[in-house]
């Protein structure tokens, strides 16, 4: 469920907030408040199917090249982790997140990622808050780290990521790798953006 505060302008939303958004909705509702300029957005992430679909032939491959060299040095620095199905559930849910907040540190909010309700409600318990600073942030630096997570994890796409134009790839891939999407790619934003609460929705 999601829902916003709006300003005076119809374009601008102040408080953007997402509770279990499944996979990539959650994507679209960050993306929905950085481009409507909102001063505080907050999350609650569900099932991140979008990393974990990457993750699974990215180890398999790695796995395989592991046994064909026999060598312990070209192994996965988490191989003996994710060998294990459960954290490998766990790893994308992490990498997603690590990810997502990278991306809103890019476009200028100061991010926070915390547990906000207690375990034994939920397993979805990890919550984004971020909030617009007028910082300038150091996207140069932002954008590296999160190639090289996004590397480690075998992550080649991310919704969030494509909604503002950001390579996940080697900086050489993506010349333009601005934390805006060009002007003919939001034409596509703007009408797809979250549909208004219905009454339902809204008791």
């Amino acid at each position: 469920s999601s829902s916003s505060s709006s300003s005076s302008s119809s374009s601008s939303v102040d408080i953007l907030i997402a509770l279990h958004a499944c996979d990539t909705a959650t994507d679209d509702a960050l993306w929905y408040g950085i481009d409507s300029n909102a001063r505080i957005i907050v999350t609650a992430p569900c099932c991140h199917k979008e990393v974990r679909r990457q993750l699974d032939p990215y180890i398999t491959v790695q796995q395989q090249i592991q046994q064909k060299k026999s060598d312990a040095t070209t192994a996965h620095p988490f191989a003996d982790i994710l060998r294990h199905p459960i954290y490998r559930e766990r790893m994308s849910e992490t990498a997603t997140d690590s990810m997502r907040a990278l991306l809103l540190e890019m476009a200028g909010y100061e991010v926070q990622v915390f547990e906000f309700i207690g375990g034994e409600h939920t397993a979805k318990n990890v919550m984004i808050a971020a909030t617009k600073t007028k910082r300038v942030p150091d996207t140069e630096s932002l954008h590296k780290r999160l190639r090289d997570l996004a590397a480690l994890h075998g992550v080649k796409r991310l919704q969030l990521a494509k909604w503002m134009g950001v390579s996940l790839g080697d900086c050489n891939d993506d010349q333009s790798s601005s934390v805006l999407m060009k002007n003919e790619a939001r034409s596509v934003v703007s009408s797809k953006r979250m549909p208004p609460l219905t009454k339902a929705e809204k008791s």
